[in-house]
């Protein structure tokens, strides 16, 4: 049994088991509109499914990731803390609180930054998916229409 045996297969919006479609396309004649087929494997359906359950229920939160230990990241998160204590315990009370405001109004800077480059990243792949998607995009093999 091939990869694709157990896979669905979609015509316009309708699903079909392997053998419906594989009937619809043998019944095809020339003068029919194109057929698109969409092959998923019920491994990756699973996934899909998954993915968007998650989704669904919250469970997928990219702004709460675990730094890896001893990465880049991490290391420079340590340099900024010891650095940001050296200086408290240097600074008076009323300049510690201004540091301390200053250091918020960064992380709210950081937090405002990293959620628009969310956006505008998934708004690229999904730009990047529709014109995957696109037939005629002026493919020289289809007429360069």
């Amino acid at each position: 049994m091939g990869a694709f045996d157990k896979a669905a297969y979609w015509f316009g919006s309708a699903e079909y088991d392997l053998q419906t479609a594989r009937a619809m396309l043998e019944k095809r004649d020339g003068y029919s509109s194109p057929v698109r087929v969409l092959c998923v494997a019920d491994k990756e359906a699973g996934k899909m499914r998954k993915t968007l359950e998650d989704l669904y229920y919250g469970n997928i939160t990219p702004n709460e990731q675990r730094m890896t230990p001893d990465s880049e990241l991490e290391k420079a998160v340590a340099r900024v803390t010891k650095y940001e204590n050296q200086l408290m315990e240097q600074l008076e009370e009323i300049d510690q609180e201004t540091l301390t405001k200053l250091i918020r109004s960064q992380h709210e800077i950081n937090s405002i930054t990293a959620t628009e480059n969310f956006i505008l990243g998934f708004r690229l792949g999904v730009r990047l998916m529709a014109e995957c998607m696109d037939e005629n995009d002026g493919d020289i093999r289809t007429g360069g229409e």
